[in-house]
């Protein structure tokens, strides 16, 4: 079982052992010696008393641990400093003027527990947060459930898990798919920590392909495909962005795009949106701000501007933690015949040499070291034109090389390499919402969802959007 050793006043000597129940404290007493973690004048500490090093020998360690699994050790009593001698007092010098400081948000860790509120995101709380994640390993599900409280709400703070997820008209944006900066709910347990669960793999390797520059943009964030295409949940593409939805039956020329990707999941955490989650004030403030504008199509672009783009359009319920490794490649095809033989090209090695075609032999090769792509020189084909190596999660300099792909899949045992590389269960944000505020909400967007004011701010199709929220409406005045 995994045990935390924690030092009373000194956090920062605080390790985790896997130990026996039946062990005797004098033998973790000399395990934590050979490891130079413990002094000979510190003492194990039993309620709010010292154990006597004499009983450490017949005193085991499931008759002391507490019930969160922390064995806490009293530090002995360090020496006093000297004073240093007092120095003469400077001669008084005129008040100086006060100094104009702007005022910065200041970290405070207690504070930001479960999710990290818009003003708390500084450099210092978001180190502090990693830092309370550094020294735990999680190899199965099981172990992860034996983590301390506090190690999983700074997981669940640090990688922003209480966010909603934004999608604006570019897919090509950085921040297309990224979570929001501002949370839409709030998790109404912080006295335990979510439902978690393990996957049926360890890890897979898969290879796919696309002809959508919006579909490839959402697999490489971790979107599920079938949202987009299938309308799940509401999450589907407006007809705007619909029109490159190839199924690589085509007989013209044809962008496709190409992805070959590793997956190493470690564990899901689940929220029900029913019974974990509820609204966040900010949210409903925000929603108030925009229908409060007189123009209803006034109320649709700030509901856009303010709401969504601070808040997200869906909630992501389930969150898949580890790793992912992924290889992109953006071509040019012609025809079904060198679609088929560039997806079997990439597939054993991303290579082709003098491949047959109705229009002669082609040959391309793909090398992982070149940051420009070879374009083959035969007159009726041109493919090769953009690749890139990108991880999700683990060292990034280990995943980014073939041969350390070993160790970059081992290191994802450390919690604090943990990125998220899945996004499940898609709800979208106004689900949250008094039932008042979100029926006008899903008026004033049934009413501009097919306009030409949608492709400014997202990708996403507003009527599909609603759609859900329109069937529960309906269903409750029936």
């Amino acid at each position: 079982m995994l045990v935390t050793i924690a030092f009373a006043g000194e956090p920062d000597r605080n390790l985790v052992l896997r130990l026996e129940q039946d062990t005797s404290l004098r033998q973790i007493r000399e395990q934590l010696a050979a490891l130079d973690a413990m002094a000979p004048g510190d003492r194990f500490q039993f309620g709010n008393a010292r154990v006597d090093p004499s009983i450490e020998a017949d005193t085991k360690l499931k008759e002391v641990i507490s019930e969160d699994g922390v064995l806490t050790v009293r530090p002995a009593p360090r020496a006093p400093e000297p004073e240093p001698e007092p120095e003469p007092e400077p001669e008084p010098e005129p008040p100086a003027r006060p100094a104009l400081r702007p005022t910065a948000p200041t970290a405070r860790p207690a504070e930001a527990s479960w999710g990290l509120r818009g003003e708390d995101e500084t450099p210092d709380l978001l180190a502090h947060l990693q830092a309370q994640l550094a020294g735990f390993s999680v190899r199965t599900p099981d172990d992860f459930t034996a983590l301390p409280l506090a190690t999983v709400q700074a997981l669940f703070a640090a990688r922003r898990l209480d966010r909603g997820l934004r999608f604006g008209p570019d897919p090509n944006d950085v921040l297309f798919g990224a979570r929001a900066p501002r949370s839409p709910v709030v998790y109404r347990h912080p006295q335990r920590p979510p439902h978690s669960g393990g996957v049926s793999f360890t890890s897979s390797w898969t290879i796919s392909a696309t002809a959508s520059r919006v579909l490839h943009a959402l697999h490489t964030r971790s979107i599920h495909n079938a949202n987009a295409g299938g309308g799940v949940n509401g999450f589907g593409l407006a007809a705007d962005f619909r029109h490159d939805l190839e199924r690589l039956q085509r007989n013209e020329v044809t962008a496709i795009h190409l992805v070959d990707e590793m997956i190493v999941p470690k564990v899901v955490l689940m929220l029900d949106p029913d019974t974990d989650l509820g609204v966040a004030p900010e949210l409903v403030e925000a929603v108030d701000r925009a229908l409060a504008i007189p123009s209803r199509a006034g109320q649709y672009e700030a509901l856009h501007e303010r709401v969504f783009a601070a808040f997200g359009y869906f909630f992501p319920c389930e969150a898949l933690l580890g790793g992912t490794r992924m290889r992109t490649l953006s071509t040019i095809s012609e025809d079904l015949q060198e679609q088929e033989q560039l997806l079997s090209g990439f597939g054993f090695g991303a290579a082709a040499k003098d491949a047959p075609t109705r229009f002669g032999p082609a040959s391309g090769d793909i090398g992982y070291a070149r940051a420009d792509s070879r374009l083959s020189k035969h007159r009726h084909i041109r493919q090769l034109r953009q690749q890139s190596i990108r991880t999700v999660g683990g060292h990034p300099a280990q995943g980014l090389s073939d041969e350390l792909a070993l160790k970059w899949t081992a290191g994802l045992d450390a919690v604090e390499l943990w990125a998220t590389i899945g996004h499940r269960r898609l709800v979208p944000i106004l689900r949250f919402l008094p039932p008042r505020q979100r029926d006008r909400c899903v008026s004033v967007i049934d009413q501009f969802a097919r306009s030409g004011a949608s492709a400014r701010y997202t990708v996403l199709d507003m009527a599909a959007y609603v759609m859900p929220l329109n069937r529960d409406f309906l269903g409750a005045i029936l």
